[in-house]
């Protein structure tokens, strides 16, 4: 049977398989047995919410109806800000839609397009 050789770390000096200690210098010899690491097992309570994660809820709400994730997260006037801001927009786009004509529905459609996916983007980010 061929074993391989195995060297002391410190001075390099020729080492048995059973050799617990070198007999040259004496430095204590790790066996295979010993170098393999424990296995850790995370415990489950260390396992914390991210604040995105707290934010789920909201956002399903403002997916449905525009600014109740930031009413339901407890941010009442950013909610109302947000929600005039739709409105005032729309108000907007229907008074110049004589100039714009049909244009005007593009207008409108990307416009509450680009405010509902934001409102349910900012309800589901923590607030700074």
């Amino acid at each position: 049977m061929c074993s391989i050789m195995k060297y002391c770390k410190n001075c390099g000096a020729e080492l048995e398989d059973i050799d617990k200690f070198c007999e040259k210098c004496g430095t204590k010899i790790k066996s295979k047995s010993s170098q393999k690491k424990p296995i850790k097992i995370k415990n489950t309570s260390d396992i914390s919410i991210s604040p995105s994660n707290k934010y789920v809820l909201p956002a399903i709400f403002s997916f449905f109806i525009p600014t109740l994730g930031q009413f339901v997260k407890g941010q009442f006037k950013w909610g109302l800000i947000i929600w005039l801001w739709i409105a005032l927009g729309n108000l907007f786009i229907g008074a110049l839609s004589g100039l714009f004509g049909w244009f005007s529905i593009i207008l409108f459609a990307a416009f509450n397009s680009f405010m509902w996916i934001y409102q349910i983007y900012d309800a589901y980010n923590a607030p700074e």
